[in-house]
């Protein structure tokens, strides 16, 4: 294991389905787009709504990275419930998603 894949671990622990991207159901990614929940689902399944990832210097809340760069929001389930988190870096995006993992400082 790798630094970070340790980081990503202690970090995650007890996050199920843990995905990034923006999510239907997720009161927080309506409030984001300025939509009632059931409008922002509909649109969600249309796929008329996009959501690229944005610049933020508070670091990333999956690995604790600290840098500014490029993130998006998460999601995971936590006893049952949907939890919405704002930054995920793309290091963890990419590890998600590919389980590609970044290139050691």
């Amino acid at each position: 294991m790798s630094t970070y894949t340790d980081r990503f671990e202690r970090e995650t622990e007890g996050l199920d389905a843990l995905s990034t991207g923006i999510c239907p159901g997720c009161p927080e990614c309506a409030s984001a787009f300025g939509m009632e929940q059931e409008e922002f689902d509909a649109a969600y399944e249309a796929g008329s709504i996009t959501d690229e990832p944005h610049f933020s210097w508070q670091g990333c809340d999956l690995c604790g990275s600290e840098l500014g760069g490029d993130v998006e929001p998460w999601h995971a389930i936590v006893n049952g419930e949907l939890t919405h988190g704002d930054n995920a870096c793309v290091d963890c995006i990419l590890y998600i998603a590919n389980g590609d993992e970044p290139q050691e400082d």
